[in-house]
This record gives structure tokens, sequence and C-alpha cells, in this order.
């Protein structure tokens, strides 16, 4: 179990990104060869840098979440809108910020190779494959003991979706505005989940999505060439091949002086991103 687990924490690190879904909501990307240590998540109010399995922290505390600038020996970073996770590269889980619902149960979790942060939320991927929750449940986001296979998983403010071994999708949640209607996806190579809405990244460098598209949120279908992607509350976002970023929804944040861009993170209204040379955005 152990080589196991030190294998898939290997593969998170050079996979993933981390962001909340809170998008959430949020959503991460994927951190390429020449960063392999450096990652970002963002909340409504800070952004939170992993770099060389330490944190540092900017913006606002007010709910204790800047605790996590103590935290070391970390594979990934994670960030709801006012609480944050860590993934240890033992498996274990550290927490910090709001515990309002229970969120930071996540803190008891091991064998974890994967996470990510709703609005009040928390879930992980255990190295098996099977996925865990905590928190709020209101919408039924944390019914997620029946997923298996999985290799990711993406939370909202009220919903959560998986990514299988097979390039499918599944989702759990408040969907009357369709954004769990995720089923039929295939040959994906992410998910995640937004304030009302889920974005796929397909193997071929397109993308869809589902959900509320009040803001054209979900006006992506004409992407190409994306390498990543992230959602907030009511936008989402492309990273494309030549380090550019694009954005859909009439309220997403300007990002179109963004370049030499190599991974992205949104947040609610906020967005970040890394760049090649190590600034942040």
């Amino acid at each position: 179990m152990k080589k196991t687990l030190s294998l898939l924490l290997s593969l998170l690190f050079l996979f993933s990104l981390a962001a909340c879904s809170a998008q959430d909501d949020d959503a991460t990307t994927e951190a390429p060869e020449a960063l392999p240590q450096v990652r970002l998540a963002c909340g409504d109010a800070f952004t939170l840098v992993l770099k060389d399995h330490a944190v540092t922290f900017d913006g606002r505390d007010h709910t204790g979440v800047k605790d996590a600038e103590g935290w070391t020996d970390l594979a990934g970073i994670f960030a709801g809108p006012d609480f944050a996770l860590g993934l240890r590269t033992d498996g274990t889980v550290v927490a910090a910020g709001n515990n309002g619902v229970g969120q930071l149960g996540a803190a008891d979790w091991t064998d974890i190779v994967g996470l990510a942060c709703g609005g009040s939320h928390a879930v992980g991927v255990k190295a098996d494959g099977t996925a865990v929750a905590a928190g709020d449940n209101g919408y039924f986001q944390c019914e997620v003991g029946a997923w298996t296979d999985l290799t990711a998983v993406s939370a909202g403010l009220y919903h959560t979706v998986g990514l299988k071994k097979d390039g499918a999708a599944v989702a759990t949640g408040f969907g009357t505005d369709g954004r769990t209607a995720v089923t039929d996806w295939t040959d994906l190579a992410a998910v995640v989940a937004g304030g009302y809405h889920t974005v796929g990244l397909k193997t071929d460098g397109t993308v869809v999505a589902v959900g509320a598209n009040d803001d054209g949120q979900c006006d992506v279908t004409g992407w190409t060439d994306i390498t990543a992607v992230a959602a907030g509350v009511n936008f989402t976002l492309g990273l494309k091949q030549d380090g550019t970023v694009v954005a859909a929804g009439t309220n997403a944040p300007d990002v179109s002086a963004w370049t030499n861009v190599v991974a992205i993170a949104a947040c609610g209204p906020n967005a970040a991103a890394v760049t090649a040379d190590g600034e942040i955005l």
C-alpha cells in the first residue's frame, strides 16, 4: 500500500494544481515539469501558494485560514471560500479555516491521493479509487460513498463531480439546473465544478459545460487547444497551449493580458495563475 500510495501521490503532484472548487468554487489545474512544486489555490478573499512543499498566504484572514501558512510536507493545496485543505506527502490531510458544518473533518482522512473543497464541504479520493466527503450535505453533495475507479474530484457550492479512470464523469448534489448532467460525457482529461455549473476538459483539448448559464459561463463550445480548466462561481477559465487564458462569463475576471501561464485556479469571483517564471497573477 505504501508503494502504491507513493506512486499515486507522485502522479497527483505532476498532474494537478489545487483549487476549490468552490467553486466553488472552484477548480484547479496541472503543474508542468518546469514548476513541479509550485501550486496555488484561491478562496473568496485569499490565495495560498505551495512551493517546495510549504505554503505562503496572501489576502484577508477572517476564518483562521492563514494557519495554513505553517503547513509543510505537502503534495497539494486546496481552498474553499473560507477554508483550506492540504494533502501531505504521506496521504494524510491538514485543515484550517471555517468548520461551521464539519468540513474540516477531512483532517481525519488517510490514504488520500486527491482533494477538493466546495462551498462548505470537502471531498477526497482514496488510493483505492473510492471517495470520502465531509461537511454540508443539504443537497446530497457528500453522497460519494458508492463511487469507484476515481482519479480526481472537484466540488462546487452544492454539488460534487468525479473523474473516473475510463474518462467518464459522475456527479451528485443539487442538479435541477443541469449541473450534474455529466453521465454522457466521455474522453475526459479533467472535470471541475463551478459555483452553479460543471466543466469538462476532453482529451482532444475541447471543453464541455453544463448547468446554469445566466452569465454565459457555459459558452465554451468553441474553445480548442485547452490544457486545463478552472471554474468560479459564474465564470469559466481555460488555459491554452500557448500560455494564454480564455474566459467565459460576463462577470469573469479580466485575464486577457495573461501570458506565459502554466497553471490556473478559481474560487468564487476570483481567479489566479502561475507563470512559467513563477510569478503569481
